[in-house]
């Protein structure tokens, strides 16, 4: 079987390719298909490009032909409109001149009101009337040849691939031709960056909430038994169950103890951060205030160490403890003042009630008595003396002297007290006073100093720092504290960003670093990695801008996926340079090497681009399940990063090697010039003559 293919060349038409088909056997099953058919993706892409051209040459045509009537029209009117914009600018300036005029009787700083009119009026005034005298003929002129129709709107292509391999030569070819033009639009093009950065969300450091439960924590006061403490939960389960419907969650529970306890809703699936937002604010205004309850929507930790994003801390320190809780107590009312916080919680506030003894330390010594040994007769008193087991055959009976309950049940068993010294006993009324009052159940320090601890819930996670400031703002000015004692910035929501964007910043860097190095070692050059290197900021706009239309949070996690497109998109630029640098190297001209290295590098740098942004498409678009880690953030900045930075590596990357190997030539060329100038001497004469040249004769 043989199959013989002729192209003809028909006269009147276009160029077309036809198969001839010559056989021995006449019964072949396959069809005859011509090697430069074009196949269906790129015929559509090149019919869709087609429209657009059509689309594109219409509008042309058709603003060339309302530009034409209205110059037609205009130019010979150009003086008429000229004076009618004079007209309207003298109405105008004669219209203001009252106000102006007043005004500046009222402030004598006020410019001169003719040079403001001037400005003003003036200025716009003499634009438009030299735009209608002289640039309307010049207009009326450069339109007497209408716009060309282009040959073929469809391109000839037969793939895709063809099309892009097309395009980026073309693009290539005009920027090496036309570099600083290139260079410039290269500018703006990253300069665009500064959209998405004042426009895009950006999410507080920290962790995400809870999206499968929310909990709801109760204060009961002190005269509640266990069993009154077990029926007044029950109310709040009530509750929930009327509201089973609005809230769709799938269980409920309560753990409680006399002093309080939690009641939580969960859901089996993570919900949407509405939902979850519309059930908070429901049981904030609707939950049902019991007398004796205190309802708070924010746990209460104690070492302040939360990094939740809808949680603010503020920390107090100084050397007194009783002091530092006075100040306390104001800084907490100054935060409830605060649009924007809420659920304001301290230390305080669940705190149980104890008793206070305060000792008179002279008084004390003068009796012979310590506060240890205070200490440990109270203790006695209240809990008891652990002395030995009792052991007898079989078993041991532990045995405690304790006192009676009704001798210890109020506070005048304690101020009656015999505390025994060393070598007498004196009441413990003689030197200390006691009384009740709120005492946190420990006293954290820092640093050496005493620290308070305040936490409040915003109400918007995207606020988190501005609301942060706004407390430091107002516990700043509200806060008369002496000195010693401080509001703390060193755990402020400000302080972590910027501590953690130092982190990311130098790791970044590091990042860069340790690429550069590694390049300059493989390439064993130092300019060719530098051309890498220009993807660098193009990946980080790309990120910028798929976050911003996408509309994602911008995140910590974020910034680990840019520190990742560090070590990921250097490589298409390395590949690229690599084929231009072989190229080279089988002696090729620099510019048709970069046109043939970028012709051979399209495909493999595509598929390796794209392969990656399909891979990171279900992590960019699916939300974290429970309370698992939103990885939303990173998978957008890799991908977008991935797309633009490969559009820009086949356009940045030759554009920079051509500029870096001119300044290569030019500093060799420098450098050389000086070798020579001194390794001359000052007074050679510049022309010698060569010594002559001394053959040997040949060896029989």
């Amino acid at each position: 079987r043989s199959v013989t293919i002729t192209k003809v060349q028909l006269p009147n038409t276009r160029r077309s390719t036809f198969c001839v088909k010559n056989t021995i056997d006449r019964l072949l099953p396959e069809p005859c298909v011509c090697q430069n058919t074009p196949r269906l993706p790129g015929r559509a892409v090149g019919w869709c490009i087609g429209a657009v051209r059509v689309v594109f040459h219409g509008l042309v045509r058709l603003l060339y032909a309302v530009c034409v009537g209205v110059l037609a029209v205009a130019a010979p009117l150009r003086f008429v409109l000229a004076a009618l914009v004079v007209a309207v600018a003298g109405w105008k300036a004669w219209l203001a001149w009252p106000a102006i005029e007043s005004a500046r009787l009222m402030d004598v700083k006020d410019p001169d009101p003719v040079a403001l009119l001037a400005i003003t009026y003036g200025v716009p005034a003499l634009l438009a009337v030299s735009l209608l005298l002289i640039g309307l003929p010049r207009w009326r002129k450069l339109l007497v040849v209408p716009p060309t129709r282009p040959r073929q709107f469809v391109p000839a292509t037969r793939s895709v691939l063809d099309l892009v391999i097309d395009g980026n030569q073309r693009l290539v070819a005009w920027s090496v031709t036309h570099r600083f033009a290139a260079s410039f639009a290269m500018l703006l093009a990253f300069l665009s960056i500064a959209i998405p950065v004042n426009r895009m969300v950006v999410a507080a450091f920290g962790e995400e909430d809870s999206k499968t439960r929310i909990n709801v924590w109760v204060e009961l006061e002190d005269n509640f038994t266990l069993a009154q403490a077990a029926a007044e939960m029950n109310h709040y389960d009530e509750f929930f169950e009327s509201r089973r419907a609005a809230y769709h969650f799938d269980h409920s529970g309560n753990r409680f103890n006399v002093q309080g306890g939690r009641v939580s809703l969960y859901w089996d699936q993570p919900q949407k951060q509405a939902h979850m937002d519309f059930v908070l604010a429901d049981l904030k205004r609707d939950l049902p205030r019991l007398p004796g309850h205190r309802l708070q929507f924010l746990e209460d930790m104690e070492s302040g160490e939360n990094r939740s994003r809808s949680v603010v801390t503020f920390r107090l320190h100084g050397p007194d403890s009783d002091e530092l809780e006075r100040y306390g107590t104001q800084a907490v009312e100054l935060l409830q003042s605060v649009p924007g916080l809420s659920s304001v919680s301290s230390p305080l506030e669940n705190a149980p009630k104890q008793v206070r003894i305060k000792f008179d330390s002279d008084l004390a010594q003068q009796l012979g008595v310590s506060p240890q040994t205070a200490l440990e007769n109270i203790s006695w008193a209240l809990r008891g003396v652990q002395l030995p087991r009792f052991q007898e055959p079989g078993r041991e009976i532990p045995l405690i002297i304790e006192y009676d309950e009704e001798n210890v049940a109020g506070l005048g068993t304690l101020r009656d007290l015999t505390v025994y010294a060393e070598q007498n006993a004196v009441p413990l009324s003689s030197f200390a006073d006691l009384e009740f009052g709120q005492q946190r159940r420990a006293i954290n320090r820092r640093n050496g100093q005493v620290t308070f601890t305040i936490q409040a819930k915003v109400d918007n996670p995207a606020r988190q720092r501005e609301l942060s400031d706004a407390g430091l703002r107002a516990l700043s000015a509200g806060l008369d504290l002496p000195r010693g004692y401080a509001v703390g910035e060193d755990d402020t929501i400000g302080f972590r960003q910027e501590e953690e964007m130092q982190e990311l910043m130098s790791a970044l860097l590091l990042g860069i670093v340790l690429v550069f190095l590694l390049m300059g070692i493989l390439f064993e050059s130092f300019l060719l990695p530098i051309s890498v290197l220009f993807t660098i900021p193009y990946a980080i706009l790309g990120s910028y801008w798929a976050l911003y239309l996408t509309g994602t949070a911008m995140d910590s996690v974020g910034w680990i996926g840019i520190i990742i497109l560090v070590g990921v998109e250097v490589n298409h630029g390395i590949v690229l340079i690599d084929r231009i640098h072989a190229l080279r190297a089988e002696g090729m001209e620099r510019t048709a090497a970069i046109l043939e290295g970028c012709k051979n590098r399209v495909r493999p740098i595509l598929m390796t681009a794209l392969t990656a942004v399909m891979g990171l498409y279900p992590m960019a678009v699916t939300e974290p399940s429970g309370e698992g880690i939103d990885y939303r953030a990173l998978a957008t900045c890799v991908a977008g990063g991935l797309i633009v930075s490969t559009v820009f590596t086949l356009w940045v990357v030759p554009l920079a090697y051509s500029l870096l190997d001119d300044l290569a030539i030019a500093f060799g060329a420098r450098m050389r010039w000086s070798l020579r100038r001194r390794g001359a001497p000052h007074d050679a004469p510049r022309d010698v003559a060569a010594p002559p040249s001394v053959t040997a004769p040949a060896a029989n």
